[in-house]
């Protein structure tokens, strides 16, 4: 994720995310997803290893 760029009234500083690697295997139908990794963005760049 890179360094956020502008902003407006009421955007969220922090966010929480799920980072995950898509293929024919992650989340069936109504089934959630597996695996990944959450990650809290604060706005500035960070690296996600998976």
């Amino acid at each position: 994720m890179c360094d956020r760029e502008g902003g407006y009234p009421g955007m969220l500083e922090k966010r929480k995310c799920k980072v995950v690697l898509v293929n024919q295997r992650s989340g069936e139908g109504d089934k959630p997803l597996k695996g990944g990794k959450m990650v809290n963005y604060t706005g500035t760049a960070i690296e996600v290893k998976l």
